[in-house]
């Protein structure tokens, strides 16, 4: 009768295991009949399968919203890269006409040095015409200075009158900018 009572115990707990499992699945979008044979072979591994498995739908969603951020990403890329391309061009057309406006021609310039040295190319003697043309102004203290032509600046600069943290304008600046601040001024101002 003991062994009998044992028997239907683990009857139950085997139906119980699959049960749980069918359950389980159901609600995690697995077929729950496999699952509940599953269960009642398996019992306490099954449990454990079953609950560590991940529910498909929720993966589907995931993928789908994955996949929609990357689509949105990808347009958020293209606007940035037609906006980029369009300031290109306007960057392009600025300086067509900056190089008319001088009488240089920049694109040569830069076709002509290697990579490394270009920043010596647009240094004091690139600049030199360009700065020597321009009227300059300068504040000595809390006395705006000008205009004067580059040489006087340049003989102020060597006087001390002008440091380099002296703020310079022209007309070809948006706004005041220290002497050290202007690529090659500083250099042009010492010789």
């Amino acid at each position: 009768m003991e062994s009998v009572t044992i028997l239907l115990v683990q009857v139950f707990l085997w139906i119980g295991f699959g049960i749980a499992c069918a359950a389980i699945a159901s609600k995690r979008g697995r077929n729950p009949l496999a699952w509940f044979f599953i269960g009642l072979f398996a019992g306490c591994i099954g449990l454990i399968l079953v609950l560590v498995l991940e529910n498909p739908k929720e993966k589907e969603e995931r993928l789908r919203l994955l996949r929609q951020e990357n689509r949105r990403l990808r347009e958020v890329v293209r606007g940035d890269r037609m906006t980029a391309d369009r300031r290109f061009q306007e960057t392009i057309k600025r300086l067509e006409i900056h190089d008319e406006a001088l009488g240089i021609d920049t694109r040569q310039l830069i076709s002509e040095v290697p990579p490394g040295q270009l920043e010596e190319k647009r240094g004091p003697s690139g600049q030199r015409e360009i700065w020597q043309k321009q009227p300059w102004y300068f504040a000595d203290g809390e006395v705006r200075v000008g205009p004067i032509p580059f040489e006087d600046l340049k003989k102020a600069y060597q006087e001390g009158r002008a440091l380099s943290e002296t703020l310079v304008w022209t007309p070809k600046f948006e706004d005041w900018k220290p002497i050290s601040d202007v690529q090659g001024l500083e250099t042009l101002l010492r010789e």
